[in-house]
């Protein structure tokens, strides 16, 4: 199959962030099909491809077999309309990719959480008479309502209407939450049509994973996002708190971008954590070496009614490919660090039980740690690694390209 997948926030490995279709894509191609992959050039995560802001047409990028094309998009310092504008353009951008000739997709796989994107991606399909999968990677306009944006707000309004609408006309669903197949059918999916690929780990980025060795002083690492549905700040607050309760010695490094940023800073400041780090991201291709010298890795998410239909965290499996025990801030309706046994889940955003969690673990042997960290090595291979993953999406990809052809 040629397979075409259109997202917005797509990286290389070489950027941080998750890299999720980059991966998918580079083991659909070890497995015979050719994979085009559109994303915008500019996007909060930063500049993806070298001299964004001169780009015109679109850039192609060879990553792991991928053919990359960078479709050059306005760059923004805010959160909000120069945000809003630089989705849009690539949207049209996304509506504009070429009609004929040998790059001609078999099917189009659109990924959310930028509804515009998706949409582009569906009726550039049905333009080019191919099938259209949609991907749900966050349920959009639901989240934004439950983070507090007014469900009349023109933006949520218009969102919900195209919500529907990819719903009602997709060839397949892909949802990455494991629950959320109740408000897809809710809002005009089919049943029959809708499949679970939750994140996963290329394992071919992962370097040999080895046992911590022993240290004076405890490393406790978060990496991801400052805002969204992570709490990262909760840290601070536990950190605080065993601080002053004295106990093995720790070091905090919480390592990422985003919004909070600047709220997380101010209150290290206040708190005088000298135990703590806030570090900018790093490259995916360097996180496994970095998460290698953590003791307990941390994953602190915001209670938000939207976690009713579960979560699939990439740094979750991150964390579980290179075999450290988890302390999981969550109130999800699925628990994936009890469920592999590689650590302790607690309450999202209580910090004295954050606090407690952390001890918990942080008085475990060497050996004991390491025991949670194997059982989440095994999970993360088991469940989660991308060429299984990709397995289940090709045969996806494959069923709604038959449906068409014999529709």
């Amino acid at each position: 199959m040629k397979v075409w997948m259109i997202n917005h926030y797509a990286v290389p490995p070489s950027q941080p962030s998750g890299t999720r279709h980059v991966s998918l894509g580079a083991e659909l191609v070890k497995r015979g099909h050719s994979v085009n992959l559109f994303a915008a050039n500019f996007s909060e995560i930063g500049q993806t491809e070298p001299h964004a802001a001169r780009r015109k047409g679109i850039h192609w990028e060879q990553v792991l077999g991928v053919k990359v094309g960078w479709l050059p998009t306005p760059a923004y310092s805010d959160n909000s309309w120069g945000r809003g504008w630089n989705t849009l353009v690539f949207a049209l951008r996304a509506l504009r990719l070429p009609k004929h000739g040998s790059d001609r997709p078999d099917v189009i796989y659109g990924s959310t959480p930028t509804l515009f994107a998706a949409l582009a991606g569906l009726l550039t399909a049905r333009r080019l008479g191919v099938p259209f999968v949609l991907e749900i990677r966050d349920i959009w306009p639901q989240s934004l309502i439950d983070m507090g944006m007014s469900r009349f707000h023109p933006f949520i309004a218009s969102s919900a209407v195209i919500e529907r609408y990819l719903y009602r006309h997709s060839d397949a669903v892909v949802m990455l939450m494991p629950n959320a197949e109740p408000h897809l059918v809710a809002h005009g999916a089919s049943r029959e049509r809708i499949h679970w690929i939750p994140n996963g780990v290329n394992f071919d980025l992962v370097p040999p994973f080895v046992p911590p060795s022993k240290k004076d002083v405890l490393e406790l690492i978060y990496i991801g996002d400052f805002g969204g549905g992570n709490n990262p700040e909760v840290i601070l607050d536990a950190a605080a708190k065993l601080q002053q309760r004295g106990g093995p010695p720790m070091r905090f490094r919480i390592i990422g971008h985003g919004s909070g940023l600047p709220a997380m800073l101010a209150k290290q400041a206040a708190l005088r954590l000298a135990n703590v780090s806030v570090e900018p991201p790093i490259p995916k291709i360097q996180v496994y070496s970095l998460l290698s010298q953590a003791d307990i890795m941390l994953a602190p998410y915001s209670k938000l009614s939207v976690h009713r239909f579960g979560v699939s965290l990439n740094k979750l499996f991150d964390y579980m490919a290179v075999a450290r025990p988890i302390v999981f801030a969550n109130d999800a309706s699925n628990h994936p660090v009890l469920d592999s046994g590689c650590g302790l889940e607690c309450p999202a955003d209580d910090p004295e039980a954050l606090a407690e969690a952390i001890s918990a673990v942080a008085g475990m042997s060497l050996e004991e740690r390491w025991k949670l960290g194997l059982r989440g090595r095994r999970y993360a291979e088991q469940n989660h690694d991308f060429a299984r993953l990709a397995a289940k999406l090709e045969a996806i990809l494959a069923g709604a390209s038959l449906s068409a052809q014999s529709a």
